[in-house]
């Protein structure tokens, strides 16, 4: 029998009928999804009940009639009666039912129908047994309240009364008729002393009677509690189902990474969204040590005092093949129910693209600063070297000057022409914007600019190499060609001069990778100094005699115009990459120009 539903009133249903609305419509809480359905645990609890009756029944008969048999053949007692011959075949028959009981719990859905049939059957096989053995004077009378417990067991209130009414009915009436020779004994002689008479008979009637009644009413009311107690673990069964559904739910719509650790720093626990910024698979996260999954947490973890209920970090976790996965860590006590600290519960979220904007952000206020510098000075500066330019030209062509003065006039005019060109790259850099916006074929591009790199003998030489993706046709950018042709002349000047320094070799790269144009530079040079990596694109800063200091970084504001990003690196075996990545666009509706149009002459 089924508990009622916590907080109803309603009388428990029958195993034999569906629950109400069951399969009408979702869950009606959250609970419903890992708690079985009413119906489920109604035919559960009674398929378990019933095998634990029929387990009971055959272990009773196993006994108790098995010993009285045994105890008989010790005693020298004629097994060949008839009595005797009953008694085995109740035996027999009652294990051929066990079995049959059990084949029937596993497949049928009628449990409480064979539930009846059990009861009544068992009182046919105690009211048989009772009279075979002497009646009212039987020893075995005891089979009549354990029919009533056993009806008590399955939660049936009505089925034990009447289960106790007909154990009445069928004990008076068998002890009676057996008495007053309605009911013949088995013939020949018996292995039992026959049912007593008279005063006897009375006595045994009313005892039996009032302990079948006792029992009843004792087995009634235990039934009740057992209901009450199966209402409360049913009601108890959804809440905590509801709460372990909460917390899925929870823990799943997190947007930030959720671990928790033991004491000694093993992960116990790791949400998918932990799984996805770290890029491992949190179901097999667990077990491990949480230093594996994320180094450096472990020490953190370790520097947070007893007392110290939050503490917040940062850490750098290393990545192959890309720039360091950045972390916001919080971390915080784990309790287990007595309040006690078993472990700690970490939070994070990845910071990688809030660094990368803010070091955009931190370029693009410097850039700015050096733009109104720039723009504040440029005709300061211009305007005095037109009037030495030309103050020089009239010195180098008038009568009378001598080879010294000749000699001093060239090299202040080198130095003035090489001033202007540092003024030059200066306006480059802080005027990243793209003039034209066009069609851009960039293997076209390539083309063209390593033709007229390779004709500048000013470079030392080197074996320039131009590959392309050959799954592409040629990647299509927007962008100003000019400025583009300036990008690829500087990445090119810049790996010849590296590579002349190992074995003078430069790879061109030119293709489209994940929606995205690739244009890579490789030398086989020195590669760069890891104290000089991170800064190779700022401002003013080079590794070079005589060096502005503006080529990459205006390289990296061009980029940056065009909605791309550049990276370099020191390659694995020797030498450097750069390589700048520029998102694959259509056309817009004023770059209707090709790129044979637009690329450099």
């Amino acid at each position: 029998m089924t508990a009622p539903a916590p907080g109803s009133a309603r009388t428990p249903r029958s195993p034999d009928t569906p629950a109400p609305g069951a399969g009408d419509g979702p869950p009606t809480s959250p609970g419903d999804s890992l708690a079985p359905a009413p119906a489920d645990v109604d035919t559960a609890n009674w398929r378990r009940r019933l095998a634990q009756l029929s387990l009971f029944r055959l272990v009773v008969i196993s006994l108790v009639l098995g010993s009285s048999l045994f105890l008989a053949w010790l005693s020298d007692a004629d097994m060949s009666t008839s009595s005797a011959r009953l008694l085995l075949a109740i035996i027999i028959t009652t294990y051929a039912l066990t079995i049959a009981y059990a084949l029937l719990i596993r497949h049928t859905r009628h449990l409480r129908r064979l539930a009846q049939a059990q009861l009544c059957i068992d009182l046919a096989i105690a009211t048989l047994l009772v009279h075979i053995t002497g009646g009212a004077g039987s020893a075995y009378t005891f089979f009549y309240p354990l029919a009533i417990i056993g009806a008590a067991t399955l939660q049936m209130r009505s089925g034990t009364l009447l289960t106790a009414a007909a154990a009445v009915l069928l004990f008076s009436g068998v002890s009676l008729a057996g008495a007053s020779g309605v009911l013949p004994a088995p013939p020949g002689d018996p292995m039992f002393p026959g049912p007593p008479g008279g005063l006897d008979l009375a006595r045994a009637l009313g005892l039996n009677v009032a302990a079948f009644i006792a029992v009843a009413i004792l087995a009634t009311s235990l039934g009740n509690q057992l209901q009450r107690a199966s209402a409360v673990i049913q009601s108890e069964r959804s809440a905590t189902a509801d709460l372990r559904t909460l917390h899925a739910d929870i823990i799943r719509s997190l947007s930030s990474g959720l671990v928790t650790v033991d004491r000694d720093g093993t992960v116990l626990t790791c949400n998918a969204t932990a799984g996805d910024i770290l890029g491992l698979d949190p179901d097999r996260a667990p077990g491990h040590p949480v230093d594996r999954l994320m180094p450096g947490l472990g020490a953190l973890i370790a520097s947070i005092g007893a007392r110290e209920r939050l503490r917040r970090g940062e850490l750098e976790i290393p990545r192959d093949g890309g720039a360091d996965l950045a972390l916001g860590v919080t971390v915080s006590p784990l309790f287990d129910r007595l309040e006690r600290v078993v472990g700690r519960v970490v939070n994070f979220q990845d910071l990688t693209e809030l660094r990368r904007v803010q070091a955009r952000y931190e370029q693009a206020r410097r850039l700015a600063v050096v733009g109104s510098l720039a723009a504040g000075i440029a005709h300061e500066i211009r305007n005095p070297l037109a009037s030495i330019s030309g103050s020089l030209e009239l010195l180098r062509t008038s009568e009378g000057s001598d080879p010294e003065t000749q000699t001093l006039t060239d090299i202040v005019t080198r130095e003035v022409e090489r001033l202007n060109d540092l003024v030059t790259d200066l306006l480059d850099y802080t005027n990243p914007e793209p003039r034209e916006l066009a069609e851009i074929q960039l293997g076209a591009l390539a083309v063209e600019t390593l033709r007229l790199f390779r004709r500048d003998k000013s470079l030392p030489p080197a074996s320039v190499e131009m590959r392309d993706d050959a799954s592409c046709e040629g990647p299509r950018v927007v962008g100003d060609a000019g400025k583009l042709q300036q990008i690829l002349w500087n990445l090119l000047r810049n790996a010849v001069q590296a590579a002349a320094s190992g074995g003078g070799h430069v790879t061109l790269y030119v293709g489209a990778e994940d929606d995205e144009a690739v244009i890579a530079v490789e030398d086989d040079g020195p590669g760069i100094a890891e104290e000089h990596i991170d800064r190779i694109f700022d401002p003013f800063f080079t590794t070079k005699s005589r060096g502005s200091g503006l080529g990459l970084a205006t390289v990296q504001s061009v980029v940056n115009a065009c909605g791309g990003h550049i990276r370099a690196d020191n390659r694995d075996t020797r030498g450097c990459a750069v390589v700048i990545r520029l998102p694959l666009r259509e056309p817009d509706d004023h770059a209707a120009q090709g790129a044979g149009e637009n690329a450099p002459a």
